[in-house]
């Protein structure tokens, strides 16, 4: 899949998106809570709560219904195929792709 970069990115703190970032996003996305998410991560749920509050502050959402949609209009998560769930976009951090 080729994905081409935004030249300017409308939320600057897409810039600053790590790994795990792209891994905690789109379970986000569908909705899975802190446990849920640390269960299929292999992560705490409190490990967790950090990943969120610092998507939550790199993307400027106040709570997980407006970062999902920032990350959409950012480009940053993209719509997958009816009833699956929604893909990182392969928009990284210093420019890498997925």
């Amino acid at each position: 899949m080729t994905v081409q970069r935004p030249v300017e990115p409308r939320l600057p703190g897409i810039l600053f998106l790590t790994d795990r970032d792209a891994d905690v996003l789109p379970l986000i996305a569908v909705g899975l809570g802190d446990k849920e998410i640390g269960t299929i991560l292999s992560l705490s749920p409190m490990t967790v709560s950090t990943y969120v509050r610092s998507l939550l502050r790199k993307l400027g959402a106040a709570n997980r219904a407006e970062l999902v949609a920032h990350a959409f209009t950012a480009g940053v998560l993209v719509a997958a195929a009816q009833g699956q769930p929604p893909v990182w976009s392969g928009v990284r951090s210093l420019g890498r792709q997925w």
